[in-house]
């Protein structure tokens, strides 16, 4: 299918994607298209948002960012974005972009439109999250952060962590369900981690829970496979279910499991 890229600082672009990929690189707000006039849309391709200048923002759920993402958006039912043919894949922010792509309250797809969610700059929580997809891939390709708490359900689909999480501020919480999950990166948490989904581990991983209030857990679902590769459980307390499994499926049986206390007295 066609691809079209547009870079710009203006605003006021109309465009078909036809089924193809649309990437919309604008330091303008999205509120600066016309309701009435403008259409952007590609019935089953992804669209794009990230800012022109790296340093600039995205919200997704916040307002007073360079780049807003309202609901409607990502239910399909923008008046601008989507309205002729809806986009099934949303791409927030840029791997060149520093500045951050905010989230708060409840994104979601809505449900009659099922759509992949990829947040491709660093994240920050600003208020309690949470991100469900209608059995479509979510996935945070660098860092995430924020001292709030963050639910992560994709259904049937995969959740990717590439990345730290909390490794800059920590998160209040994690809780992840639903499908498989890809995981690579340190997870760090002053309160409960809740896991119960297929894991397969891409890189290194630590799952961190920084308190002694906290619980790190693992529910009926929880099959984690390291691979080839090293994942450190670090808390006070731990809840494992009794269908919950740690194994390595490499053929080296390379891969490692350290259990270990936070607070080492």
């Amino acid at each position: 299918s066609p691809v079209v890229d547009l870079s710009t600082s203006a605003a006021n672009i109309v465009l078909n994607g036809a089924g193809g990929n649309v990437s919309l690189i604008s330091d303008s707000a999205l509120t600066s298209y016309s309701t009435t006039y403008d259409r952007i849309y590609s019935a089953g391709g992804s669209l794009t948002l990230a800012p022109y200048s790296a340093g600039n923002t995205i919200g997704v759920g916040v307002t007073g960012q360079t780049i807003t993402v309202t609901s409607a958006i990502l239910a399909g039912t923008d008046t601008v974005f989507g309205n002729g043919g809806k986009f099934t894949a949303f791409v927030f922010g840029s791997s060149a972009q520093t500045g951050n792509i905010s989230l708060a309250g409840a994104i979601t797809d809505g449900g009659t439109n099922p759509a992949a969610i990829t947040f491709a700059g660093p994240v920050l929580l600003t208020a309690a999250t949470s991100i469900t997809t209608t059995n479509k891939p979510i996935t945070f390709n660098t860092t995430l952060d924020g001292s709030f708490g963050l639910t992560v359900n994709p259904g049937t689909s995969t959740t990717n962590f590439a990345a730290n999480v909390g490794s800059g501020t920590t998160l209040t919480s994690i809780t992840v369900s639903g499908g498989a999950i890809n995981l690579a990166g340190n997870f760090s948490t002053t309160g409960n981690q809740s896991w119960n989904s297929t894991i397969t581990l891409t890189g290194n991983a630590g799952l961190i829970v920084k308190s002694s209030s906290g619980q790190l857990s693992f529910g009926a679902n929880s099959i984690i496979d390291v691979k080839t590769y090293a994942l450190t459980l670090s808390a006070d307390s731990f809840s494992f279910n009794a269908s919950s499994l740690f194994k390595s499926t490499a053929n080296s049986n390379a891969g490692a499991l350290q259990v270990m206390p936070y607070t080492i007295s």
